[in-house]
């Protein structure tokens, strides 16, 4: 399996459903049959990830969205999104 870099492009699959909360995002995966919940900055990353975008691109929206330094912001997203790739929840391009 690709490993996910910086230079990535990532989107999500299309068998989710998904509904946003206040700042929160519950999704419920019908292929897997599990629920899954996700934070405000959680929702933040699948709400980019609705179209294809390479993971550099995705950490300059958040560190100008949210107080987090680029190198924290590299390895937490990168941590996040192999997640859900092992849920199958995202595809690599």
């Amino acid at each position: 399996m690709k490993s996910i870099s910086l230079e990535s492009v990532v989107y999500r699959t299309n068998e989710i459903v998904a509904s946003d909360i206040d700042k929160d995002t519950v999704m419920m995966s019908i292929k897997n049959g599990k629920y899954y919940g996700l934070n405000d900055i959680g929702s933040r990353i699948w709400e980019l990830l609705e179209n294809p975008i390479s993971v550099l691109n995705l950490c300059r929206i958040l560190t100008k969205e949210f107080e987090v330094k680029e190198n924290q912001c590299h390895i937490d997203v990168i941590e996040f999104l192999n997640i859900l790739r092992d849920e199958k929840l995202i595809s690599l391009r």
